[in-house]
Formats: C-alpha cells, structure tokens, sequence
C-alpha cells in the first residue's frame, strides 16, 4: 500500500486509537464482473463493484447549526402564542419550508396534540450533549456563512481533482440562508457527482431535553430539515448523522423518509469498541444514551443501514493533534486507513471515510492544500491499485444491499474483530466512595469596580472555609496587579489560604478572540516566544502592549501568590493553543479548559490531554439553562424562578447519573454577576457595545462609563442566598475539588 513515513505525533496518536467505525464510499471507477450496481452521479459514474472488491471511501462533511433556534415543533420558536393545529409557526427571518418532504398538516396537529395542544418552553435537561450551536458562532451574522461556502466550493474542486465524493451534510441555519440567497451549492455538488445529506444536532433543533422528546416530534423536526435541503437543491436525502443518543431514532429517522445513517459519536460511549468495524450493518434500534446493545446488534428486518468509519478514533486523533498542522492529521490518518484495509475481509462489502468541517484543513498558501498533498499521494495510489474506490454514502448501503441478499445479511459476520459493550473504567478516582465532585469557578476580572470585586471576593473566601472547602479563583493578571496596589489586605488572604488559583485572560490580552494583532504572521518558536513575554511582562491596559522591565502575566500572579496556577484558559485558534499550552506547561500549568467545558465529559473516561495539559472535566454545568431558545444564567432568575436555582440543577443531573465512573460537575460563576447585571462593567472600554465582541482599537478609553446596571439589594442578595445553599449542600454531599487536585488525581 505506501504511504508517507509518520511523524512521531502521528505515530502516537494513531497507537493510543480504539477500535472505531469506518465506512466506505463510491467511486466511478468499478470493475467488470462485479454483482452490485453503485447508484448515482451521471451515467459515466456509473458502474458495479465486485463483492469482494476495494473497500469503498469518501469524504464527509459536517455543517454546524450556528445561530439556529429550536424548532416550533419542539416547543421552540419567538412567539409564546399558541400555534393553530395543523399550521407551522413562522421562525423569525426565515422563510417556511414546503416539499414533498415537508411534515403533513396532520402529523402536526397529532404532534401538537400530544404536548397539550401548544408548544412547550424548553426548561433545562437533566443531561447535556454538549454539541449546542457553536459556543455563541452564528451563520446569522458575520462572514462565517459566505467563507463556509467559498471553503466548500474549493474542498469540491480539490476533491473532483481526484474523482473523488463528498457527502456534504448540512442543517438550519445554513441551508436556510442558502435558500434565501438563491446559492446553487447544493444543486452544484451533486451534478458533480456528490451526495447531499442531513447532519442533525438533535439539542440544536430540540431543545436541552431532546432525549424526553416523543418520536412524533423526532421525525417532524427531521423532517423541517429534508425539507430545506431539498428546496436548496438536493434531489434525495438518504444518510443522516446526529442524534446518536436517543433510543428510538431510528424509527424516527425511518418515518422521516432516512434509510442511511453513519458517524456514530457519543459522550456517553467514546472509546466503546463495540461500534467499530469495517462492515456495514442493519441497528435493531438507535442507542439508549449509554446503552448501545440494540443499536450494535442486527436487524435483518431493520430500516437503516449503518456505515461504520473505520478503525479509527478521529475525535481523539484531532485532540491529541491540535496545533500540530493538518499534515500531522492527515498522517494519522493514512496509518488508520491502512490498518482499516488490512483488517477482516471475508469478501463483503467495506466501508471507510473521514469527516472534516468547512473551517477544517483549509491552512496552507492554496485552499486544502495538505488534503491536496494527501489524495495525490495516499489516496489515489490506493484507488489505483484497487484497494479503495470512491462512492457517496447512498451507494455504499445500496452496495450492501445488493451483496446482502435482499439486505438481510449482517456485514460483520464471520470477521474476528473484538468487540465489547463496555467501555474501560477511568485508571483514578477522587473518592474510594465514589462521591460526585464539584469545582465552584470564580472567574475574577472586574477592573472597573475593583471595590466590590474585593468585597465579594472577600465574602466567598470565608463562605468557602465555613464549610471546610475551597473555590477556585480563576484571576487576571491585572487583578492580581490591582490587589498589591490597592488591596493588601485580600493579597494576603489569598496568600495564606488554601483556595485554588487557576489563571485566565482578558482584553486586551492577545490570546483573547478579537485582540490578537500582536501574534499575527508568527509561528512555532517564533510565536511561543511571543507568548512568553506576555505571561511574564506587565500588559498596559490602554495600549494593549507590554511595559519593558515590569513584571506580569501568569509568572506574576505564580511569583505574587506563591502558587503555580493549576489551570489555564484555551484559546480557539489551534496554532496559538499549542504555543500557549508549551508556555504554561514549562510555567507550572497542568490544566487547561478547553472544548466544552460545562457539561461534555464521559464519567467512564474523564481524563483527556491537549497539548500536553490535562483537559479540566465537567460532566455538569451548573451555570445556565435553556428557556425557550435562550440560554439563561441562573443568577438572572433565581429571584423570580425557583426552579433556576443551582441546587435544583445540580440535584437533576445528580439523579440522572447512573453512579458508574467519575463525575464532576462546574459551578462557573464571574464575581461581578454577584452585583451587577445587563454587561460585563469595563465591556465598553474594548468592545463596539453592550452587546458585541467587535473589538475597538487602541488605545482603549479607560474612563469610559460603567456598562453594566447594579442590581437591586433583594436580587443580591437572593444570588448570595442561592450560591450559599450550593456550597453547603456540595461541601455536605460532594467532594468539593479544584484543578490542583483534578491533576492529582489524574496523575498529573
């Protein structure tokens, strides 16, 4: 097979992968003899492939719900109104969506019958996906929308370089937004050969509580979605992916029009060996949260062909990657295809593919330039030696039909690969009693009312020792500054007690989103050196530069408290994060807060490492819930909602855990959301507005008005009450637990 030697990073994270599902895919080049026709394209792309033949590849592509809203259908939606049976309330700025594969007047009213007639406000789950709308990134707004597109358009004229297929898998808003402006992309992609496809975030168009939804509501809503694909152009939607958690998806899929389902991705189940293979097959049923028995067991009778991805783990390859480029990626890669194609074949049908977003191997002088690199000099000599062969994911299941015999035959049959439904217990826990843990964060950057920052602050170090527990105080350098300068007194409170220390950024820090100017055009040493200075020089606050011969950065809150800072912030651009990650780990760092950090984490695998630090885990936040289609913080309606308060949060998820493995939850709250509300008090001095992360340019006005509203002394003080009766009831029945000691127990 050949392919290029690996980098040592490549090589370990291709040796630290599980066993992981693979799929095959579609190509127009098939040989004679063979005993099954591959569906699509013209009808020069059309052809047959031998049942014994090359495992089948392609390229999928996942779109991310960026900005959309919950569906009407599941309670979501702008107007509170009650929605006439039989009528689809209107979304705001959006059009309606009318196919043949649109939802029925009558399953509507059938769905609205059985919530009570009207829509429901979504309330908070007592189990997170973790896979929401982007952590605040919006189609709506921006440029992301129109680069996603140009990226697109590239990674098809890459990929046609090769004859190569794409399964392009999109969702609302972006299939909306190409509908509004007339943009052929879809209509496009599948002239040339590609297949268009739902991906389906099921919180995204459900709301938090997507697992308590009835199946009626599951296939409606799968159904708004076709039915935008279709009228942007996509002429038949077969394959979806999402929704891996809900037990019955796949009778909801099946009535919604959907026979082809792949990338199975679970927080519940990552790292399970039980679902990956090499071979198709036929799920029983969709995966009950942690339980994947049914789904891993075939049908012969079943709806859905499931296309595995291979021996391959390509979550965990990206996080054990980040940073390192898209060659590093793409090597890891190439050594788990080949361990794909070098496992069982019994002469049946083969399946491989990798998934990539539309911001994803785009670095480089030309667009997807490594991809390029790749399919020329891995890929293509493969297909040339009749090893692998394209084919979209339609093709690939109607592959395994026509060699399954009427579809009836599990494609794993006869193979020795191991397989285990349970996945392998965490190597550490806090607890031999195996307690839940929680962190209390305290984000602590107000500057601007340094006098009530030092107040509170004050307040939560004693609320902390009266129950014999610590907080973790995650501080700015700045504030650090600021409390030698005017604050002596709460220094040497910091300093004398055993509260958690951890570090973070903000403006006009460059490794915050927005501010970054002073790292721009760097790389490798270059850019950990420029990184350096400013974790170990002073930051002007109004300039945004370093002041030569003052100390600052994380070595002065380190040097000033006496402590290392457990933790640190993540940045999101990849190459910063491996420049920072090296810095803080030589600086004493060994956490760093990455991903989604309130609520992603498996409590039967909670430990992960990015860039040589231990990912801070959190299978609970307890920050926000989810009304409506809003994400609110509980210390904004505790007064008014006793259901927002913490405790009945952190109860929920509590009673949702099974007992099994490490759980952790978050409490995340900024010290000034104790005293203010409405903006973040120096907001005005580097961003547009109130409400925008538009950066200013400096110098940064310092005087500038306070651009939050104090709040009213009974809201206060029914915070302070709320965040009381957290601590007390976690320091009574939880392991109340910092970063240190997360590292600690981790090995770190």
């Amino acid at each position: 097979m050949g392919s290029r030697l690996l980098t040592p990073l490549a090589a370990l994270a291709v040796a630290s992968l599980s066993l992981h599902a693979c799929s095959r895919s579609d190509d127009a080049l098939v040989d004679e003899g063979s005993t099954s026709e591959l569906v699509g394209g013209d009808e020069a792309a059309k052809g047959t492939v031998e049942a014994a033949g090359p495992a089948l590849f392609a390229i999928g592509v996942h779109i991310e719900p960026w900005g959309t809203e919950v569906s009407p259908l599941a309670g979501g939606g702008s107007s509170k109104s009650e929605p006439a049976a039989g009528v689809r309330p209107e979304r705001s700025g959006r059009g309606k969506s009318k196919s043949k594969a649109g939802i029925s007047p009558e399953l509507e009213a059938e769905i609205l019958a059985r919530k009570g007639g009207k829509s429901k406000s979504k309330s908070r789950s007592k189990s997170k996906s973790g896979r929401g709308g982007g952590g605040g990134k919006s189609y709506l707004q921006g440029t992301a929308f129109d680069e996603h597109v140009a990226n697109l358009r590239n990674l098809m004229e890459v990929v046609g370089r090769h004859e190569g297929k794409l399964v392009i898998q999109s969702q609302d808003p972006f299939t909306q937004l190409l509908i509004d402006r007339g943009d052929t992309l879809f209509a496009d992609a599948e002239a040339a050969g590609h297949e268009v496809a739902l991906h389906f975030h099921e919180d995204a168009h459900l709301g938090s509580d997507f697992e308590e939804e009835p199946v009626e509501v599951w296939t409606g809503v799968m159904k708004e979605q076709i039915a935008q694909l279709e009228k942007a152009g996509a002429t038949e939607v077969n394959y979806w992916s999402g929704g891996n958690t809900y037990g019955q998806l796949m009778e909801a899929a099946t009535a919604a029009g959907l026979s082809v389902n792949g990338d199975f991705k679970s927080r519940y189940t990552e790292g399970n060996t039980a679902i990956t293979d090499v071979h198709p097959w036929r799920p029983a049923s969709g995966a009950d949260r942690d339980n994947v028995t049914d789904f891993i067991r075939h049908d012969p009778q079943g709806s859905v062909v499931f296309l595995p991805e291979g021996l391959l783990h390509a979550s965990e390859m990206k996080r054990s990657l980040r940073g390192q480029g898209d060659a590093a990626l793409l090597d890891a890669y190439s050594a788990a295809f080949e361990q794909s194609l070098a496992a069982c074949d019994h002469g049946g049908v083969r399946t491989l593919h990798l998934t990539v977003h539309p911001n994803e191997l785009t670095r480089g002088s030309e667009p997807y330039e490594e991809l390029d690199r790749w399919l020329e000099t891995f890929i293509d000599p493969l297909v040339a030696s009749g090893d692998l062969q394209w084919a979209t994911y339609s093709e690939m299941a109607d592959a395994y039909r026509s060699w399954g015999g009427d579809a009836k035959t599990d494609g794993r049959e006869g193979c020795s690969l191991e397989r285990t439904v349970e996945a392998e217990a965490p190597s550490v826990a806090l607890d031999a009693n195996n307690k839940p843990n929680i962190t209390f964060v305290i984000n602590t950057h107000d500057w601007k009312r340094h006098e009530d920052s030092a107040e509170i602050l004050t307040r939560l170090i004693d609320l902390f020792e009266q129950h014999g527990v610590r907080g973790d105080f995650y501080v700015t350098a700045p504030m650090v500054q600021l409390w030698a300068e005017k604050y002596p007194a709460l220094l040497e409170k910091f300093r004398d007690s055993d509260q958690g220390i951890s570090y973070h950024r903000r403006p006009p820090h460059p490794l915050v989103n927005a501010f970054s100017g002073a790292f721009e055009g760097l790389q490798g040493a270059e850019l950990e050196a420029a990184v350096l200075r400013y974790e170990t020089q002073r930051l002007d606050m109004e300039t945004g530069e370093l002041i030569p011969g003052e100390p600052g950065g994380y070595a002065f809150v380190r040097d000033t408290l006496g402590r290392a800072p457990a933790a640190v912030a993540g940045t999101q651009d990849d190459q910063l994060f491996a420049a920072a990650t090296k810095v803080y780990r030589d600086l004493g760092a060994k956490v760093v807060v990455s991903g989604d950090h309130e609520g992603a984490t498996d409590p039967l695998d909670p430990y992960r490492v990015e860039g040589g630090l231990l990912v801070r885990p959190s299978t609970l936040g307890v920050t926000h819930g989810t009304v409506g289609t809003k994400k609110l913080f509980w210390w904004n309606r505790v007064q008014r909602d006793p259901e927002s308060h913490p405790l009945v949060w952190l109860k929920d998820g509590l009673d949702a855990w099974d007992g099994q493995g490490t759980f952790y939850a978050t409490a995340i709250i900024h010290e000034n959301n104790f005293y203010t509300s409405k903006a973040t008090p120096w907001q005005l001095t580097y961003y547009q507005s109130k409400d925008s992360r538009k950066a200013k340019s400096p110098p940064y006005d310092l005087t500038i008005p306070d651009a939050s509203t104090t709040r009213d002394p009974s809201e206060a003080e029914a915070i302070w009450t709320a965040y009381s009766e957290l601590v007390a009831y976690a320091a009574e029945h939880m392991n109340v637990v910092t970063a240190a000691d997360v590292a600690e127990a981790a090995g770190r």
